[in-house]
């Protein structure tokens, strides 16, 4: 039987808030901007393992920018530049400009003169990466939207000098000296020679395609328009919950897949997998949850090793949320779901679910509550009015 996982990331919503990916030059640069690794990386000691906190599936860590902070940074290896930074980090620190640059978001979209920032010193535990060229980018949308504070991404460009191991069952992030073997085609795998992000090949069906391996996307797979048109769906495609990149908006389409993904020995049966915006496929921090990654830039490999996949149900209300300071805010009602035909409207505040204020239900309570029930009584405050209504739970994809 096939497990089921409550899509809801935050409080009852299912936020596919793209926080990566979403960001590449797309003109030429200058050699001094284009730069996307540190100039120096140095260790205190052989090995850094460090704990990390899961942000709807991204890891997030404490750095030291110049010797202040900490700051908190989700990793993203999707990013092609060694980090990212929010505008109000950048003005604390008093960054340097090196200039700017164009980026293209996951949808396609472009932004022009984009800030590019000099940082002196990074440092992650008592490893430091010198003479990092980052990009200023606002991210107050995005962490409206993910329901808490960070202030900036890393990109796997940071880790040009070392081995990075993300072990997402354990959430620790080891980052240490050294190589990986030869590629094996199990459990290791090359990596695009010509690409600043992990790009690795993995099969849908008969069609071979290379994919990012993008530990900053809210998704198990994306798989472009093109390539969707050629595949066998269970159920779907069909009309998902929004997507919100660095620069715009899109409604996501997903399906079930009639045949497998396969990555080297791991085989994802029947996976749910969604239309990507642009042309570029994707494997995403939900698909990465079971597995420890462990990438090496300089040797163009990735190592997955994993327990047993789980190929869940994409199981929610049909609606999503952004926080709000007086609770979770209706953002979204998905069409043709059953909550799109009840007396929900984008604004309306829950404050309680099946009786329970909001303000008191962890993300694991209303996870279970959708595991173990047929719908969800939710009072929704709009204007001087209180709403009750009794939401279905449904599969929106089985």
């Amino acid at each position: 039987m096939r497990s089921r996982r409550a899509c809801i990331a935050g409080v009852l919503t299912v936020l596919a808030a793209t926080l990566t990916n979403c960001v590449r030059p797309s003109v030429p640069i200058s050699p001094e901007v284009h730069r996307i690794g540190p100039a120096e990386t140095r260790f205190a000691s052989p090995v850094l393992d460090l704990p990390f906190r899961s942000v709807r599936g991204i890891p997030l860590l404490l750095v030291r920018i110049n010797g202040q902070g900490p700051f908190r940074v989700l990793l993203d290896t999707g990013a092609e530049v060694g980090a990212v930074l929010d505008p109000r980090v950048v003005r604390t620190l008093g960054l340097p400009d090196k200039g700017s640059t164009t980026v293209r978001g996951a949808a396609g979209e472009t932004k022009i003169g984009v800030r590019v920032r000099h940082v002196q010193s990074l440092a992650l535990g008592d490893g430091e990466f010198r003479d990092v060229r980052v990009w200023e980018l606002d991210l107050s949308e995005l962490e409206r939207i993910a329901g808490t504070r960070f202030d900036g991404l890393l990109g796997l460009p940071l880790f040009s000098d070392c081995l990075l191991t993300i072990n997402y069952p354990d959430r620790r992030v080891r980052i240490e000296r050294g190589a990986l073997p030869d590629p094996d085609g199990r459990e290791t795998l090359p990596l695009d020679p010509e690409r600043a992000t992990p790009v690795v090949r993995f099969t849908l069906g008969s069609v071979r395609i290379a994919a990012l391996i993008d530990s900053g996307g809210i998704f198990d797979f994306q798989i472009p328009p093109d390539v969707v048109q050629g595949l066998a769906f269970s159920h779907g495609p069909v009309d998902g919950y929004l997507t919100r990149t660095f620069f715009a908006t899109h409604r996501r389409r997903m399906g079930r897949l009639s045949g497998d993904v396969v990555l080297g020995q791991h085989v994802f049966e029947r996976p749910i997998v969604e239309v990507s915006g642009d042309d570029r496929a994707r494997m995403g921090a939900q698909a990465l949850a079971p597995f420890t990654v462990t990438f090496d830039r300089r040797r163009h490999a990735v190592r997955v090793t994993t327990d047993p996949i789980l190929t869940p149900s994409l199981r929610g209300l049909g609606i999503s949320t952004v926080s709000g300071s007086g609770g979770p805010l209706i953002d979204d009602i998905v069409p043709g779901t059953p909550a799109a035909a009840l007396d929900i409207q984008r604004g309306d505040r829950i404050l309680t679910v099946d009786g329970q204020a909001i303000e008191k239900l962890s993300n694991a309570e209303v996870r279970r509550m959708m595991d173990e029930r047929n719908e969800l009584v939710l009072v929704l405050r709009r204007g001087d009015q209180q709403v009750e209504v009794r939401v279905p739970v449904i599969d929106l994809v089985p």
